[in-house]
């Protein structure tokens, strides 16, 4: 796991100050049911009958996963109407990739989120680099290449930092917005200038919520991926995804893409052996399923 001197050793800028910090420990820990089906991911010997008795015990969950088995993300022609029967048809890795989706969707529901609107757009938008991750990693070398489904539930999770920050610390969050729209800034350029890095609170996330360590490096490292990770492929290939995904909204809402789009590291697909062709089949891929996660993510958030 992480280690609680990896948290500590922050230099805090004036925003990431020992406050924010310590509100993050205040957070509610995650909901049993959840913290369950994380842990599934580092459990080699759990099956889909251990999962499906951690749902079915949780009715707000079966009943968003089931709204999720049903949807055009699926596109099954029969109805799935339990949690036995959704198990079966999609699968351990699936029904997991759901619950995990619909369960965190779930609990930053219950936050006072200052911006409703850009909580919506966060979850958005994490789902799109999931989907995207999943693409990447299937186009990866078998057995190199990070297993598919962990990517889906990685690509989800790297931007929890900056959806804490919006649910739970709107003040914070409301500095970061003005100042982006007050100095035409991004995001990550304001955050440079607060010197809060929502890469730091997902790594403080990761620790403070016992996830894991790979989730932590995802969370705390997708947009500086370094050599020496221990997870190096996983967060290369979420760095791909958020790229990617961004580099796909500009062209389809017509933005700026040097602007709107993250630096990504020059070397990041050559190190995942991916080429050209690879990348621009997964772009294609996303934008045709763009339709269809809508949907999923309509499911996630029902109930």
């Amino acid at each position: 796991m992480l280690g609680s001197d990896q948290v500590r050793h922050y230099q805090l800028g004036p925003m990431l100050t020992q406050d924010l910090l310590s509100g993050i420990n205040a957070l509610p820990t995650l909901p049993g049911v959840l913290t369950k089906i994380l842990q599934t991911l580092e459990d080699q010997w759990s099956s889909a009958q251990d999962l499906e008795s951690i749902i079915r015990n949780d009715q707000s969950l079966s009943s968003k996963m089931l709204a999720a088995s049903n949807s055009a993300y699926y596109g099954f022609p029969q109805q799935i109407t339990t949690v036995h029967r959704a198990a079966l048809v999609l699968g351990y890795d699936e029904v997991r990739k759901i619950c995990m989706g619909a369960g965190l969707v779930g609990f930053m529901q219950k936050a006072p989120a200052h911006d409703r609107a850009l909580s919506e757009e966060l979850w958005r938008h994490s789902l799109s680099v999931a989907e995207a991750s999943r693409l990447l990693a299937q186009r990866q070398e078998a057995g190199r290449g990070p297993d598919t489904e962990s990517a889906f539930t990685a690509g989800l999770l790297h931007d929890l930092g900056k959806v804490v920050l919006v649910a739970f610390f709107p003040e914070a969050a409301k500095a970061l917005m003005d100042l982006t729209a007050r100095e035409d800034l991004t995001w990550r350029q304001a955050e440079e200038v607060l010197e809060l890095d929502h890469q730091d609170i997902g790594l403080y996330l990761a620790e403070h919520w016992n996830l894991p360590p790979m989730l932590g490096e995802v969370m705390g490292r997708h947009h500086e991926p370094d050599p020496s990770l221990k997870f190096l492929p996983m967060v290369l290939t979420v760095h791909l995804a958020d790229w990617l995904t961004h580099d796909l909204k500009c062209e389809q809402q017509d933005l700026d893409p040097i602007r709107h789009t993250p630096e990504i590291m020059p070397e990041a697909s050559e190190r995942l052996g991916l080429t050209v062709a690879d990348l621009q089949a997964c772009r294609a891929r996303l934008a045709a399923r763009a339709d269809s996660l809508e949907e999923l993510w309509q499911a996630m958030q029902a109930g």
